[in-house]
């Protein structure tokens, strides 16, 4: 498996807006740089999410938005379940509105086929994504994490670092897996679950199911 020379250059859009201004968007900068994609500016969004919002300062109508940027980034992070579902509600507005989203992979990324990446999916440096592997949509794969054969993640999931996900693994839509942890080949994660830091997966775990770290 070689390196993936990234997706430099094969955008046509230039200009990124990212929603979210705090160290996960500050990492996913260099990262659309090295791609060749401009940064537009940031959005700022409180829990109130509406159709007028802020944008460089400047308050902007999300109809309005090609004047402003030509594709949009979540770059939210994830530390809590509650993160996913603010997530979750931010994808889904945009979504209604029909606005592109950028995806966006390291450099150092090794994957066998980047059409099995989901739209507005960061893939860190140093992930592995292995043959037949597909993920889904808004994924956050984070640093040096690996994705073993076939596997197969929903919407809106997210993977922190040093993970190992074993071949044949299939997980659900708003899915938290914190840094450290092992799926075991075949197993099944469901929908809206969050398991622990540390933690290492033998059997399937039932959708909206918490397993607390591994300390």
């Amino acid at each position: 498996m070689e390196e993936h020379p990234s997706y430099r250059n094969t955008m046509t859009k230039e200009r990124l807006a990212i929603i979210g201004a705090g160290d996960f968007a500050r990492e996913i900068i260099p990262i659309a740089e090295d791609m060749g994609i401009g940064i537009a500016g940031f959005f700022c969004p409180d829990s109130s999410i509406s159709d007028s919002i802020v944008f460089n300062e400047s308050e902007v109508n999300y109809s309005d938005y090609k004047e402003y940027y030509d594709s949009l980034f979540i770059g939210l992070g994830v530390g809590t379940g509650r993160d996913i579902k603010k997530r979750q509600k931010i994808i889904s507005f945009f979504e209604d509105r029909s606005v592109e989203f950028a995806t966006l992979i390291a450099n150092s990324v090794k994957l066998y086929d980047k059409k099995l990446i989901g739209e507005g999916t960061f893939l860190a440096h140093n992930v592995v994504v292995s043959i037949g592997a597909e993920i889904g949509k808004h994924n956050i794969i984070n640093t040096s994490t690996v994705i073993g054969h076939d596997v197969k993640t929903g919407s809106n999931t997210c993977i922190s670092p040093l993970s190992f996900i074993g071949g044949n693994v299939e997980i659900g839509d708003n899915v938290l897996i914190g840094g450290g942890c092992s799926i075991m080949q075949g197993v099944k994660i469901g929908s809206n679950s969050v398991i622990g830091i540390g933690n290492s997966i033998f059997s399937d775990v039932p959708s909206s199911t918490l397993i607390m770290p591994k300390i």
